[in-house]
């Protein structure tokens, strides 16, 4: 894995530490294994489905190395929340009750090769950036789909410290998405070649939040035919460049106040291609999980690391991420 963009610095541990079970909690589990007090680089010794009770919490340091293996998380997803240099890649995940992947107050996340779809909530969404940091995110080579609301970058004006998102959007494809791909509220976005076949509208930009839209595919699959909108009814308007993209059936996507939008540019890892049909039919065979191989076989007798913290925090993941917004809003 190689992140591109915004993130392209995040550095995850390589201690490795395999996966046994697909059960929700115990030993050899995902759970245990994002409980280790020292970061671990996940692989999976099992492939199947995992049925989750409740969200996992993913702390700073974790990559979560799908390769090798098939390993679909159901019911739940993961939380990124307060963690720093976290990569998830190769993993499927459907039908959480919240977000697929929620990401808070957090930098440097990669989330690479995933397939993401039918969650209540978002698929992927970045809130709650931390008070005068940064929150570098790289969505890539994803496949985000058969959903109403793709990825929601910033809450705007409502959390006046989103304004520090820079995020990376790198050959995702959005599939019967019908909003939100992605919306950004504050902050940067740099969206590449990136398919989008939407409903109500492709991308969005509000709260002026500055969205870069290069050489992506816009396409509807309703009788809506709204690209990119920027007009949010009781906030402020985003900023949009579009540059080389293609629309079928639809206007050229919204361009406003698109000199504001360069600074968002970020190519770090990338060889962008033309949005043509050609590459467009390759995005569809890359994106989202791929059969592909570990660069080293799964041992399972590879040390597990130290023992799980004996003494937790005394607060639930939904107590921690309510406490997260309590201090935002008040």
């Amino acid at each position: 894995m190689t992140p591109k963009g915004w993130a392209s610095n995040c550095t995850p541990s390589t201690d490795v530490h395999v996966v046994t079970s697909l059960a929700d909690s115990g030993p050899g589990t995902l759970r245990e294994a994002c409980g280790f007090t020292t970061p671990r680089r996940i692989v999976f010794g099992v492939s199947g489905d995992m049925h989750l009770d409740n969200d996992i919490d993913v702390p700073s340091g974790t990559f979560i190395d799908g390769r090798g293996a098939s390993v679909r998380l159901v019911s739940r997803g993961l939380v990124v929340a307060e963690a720093d240099h976290v990569a998830i890649s190769h993993l499927l995940i459907t039908n959480a009750s919240n977000d697929g992947i929620r990401i808070a107050k957090s930098d440097n996340v990669v989330v690479d090769h995933c397939t993401v779809t039918d969650c209540y909530d978002g698929l992927i969404d970045a809130t709650h950036c931390r008070s005068g940091d940064k929150m570098r995110v790289s969505v890539q080579h994803c496949y985000l789909g058969k959903h109403n609301k793709g990825c929601a970058f910033g809450l705007g004006l409502r959390d006046p410290n989103d304004e520090g998102i820079r995020a990376t959007f790198f050959e995702n494809y959005f599939n019967y998405v019908n909003q939100r791909s992605p919306r950004l509220e504050l902050g940067w976005a740099h969206v590449v070649n990136c398919f989008m076949r939407y409903g109500l509208v492709g991308s969005q930009s509000y709260g002026q939040g500055r969205l870069y839209l290069e050489k992506c595919w816009f396409k509807p699959y309703s009788g809506e035919e709204t690209p990119v909108d920027n007009t949010y009814s009781g906030g402020s308007d985003g900023y949009v460049k579009a540059s080389g993209c293609k629309t079928y059936s639809c206007d050229d996507p919204l361009q406003y106040k698109p000199e504001a939008c360069e600074r968002a540019r970020n190519t770090i890892g990338m060889s962008i291609r033309t949005a043509n049909d050609d590459n467009v039919t390759r995005l569809k065979d890359i994106a989202g999980w791929q059969a592909t191989q570990l660069p080293e076989p799964v041992d399972p007798t590879w040390p597990a690391g130290p023992e799980p913290d004996p003494t937790p925090s005394p607060l639930t993941l939904e107590e921690r991420v309510a406490a997260l917004e309590q201090a935002v809003f008040g």
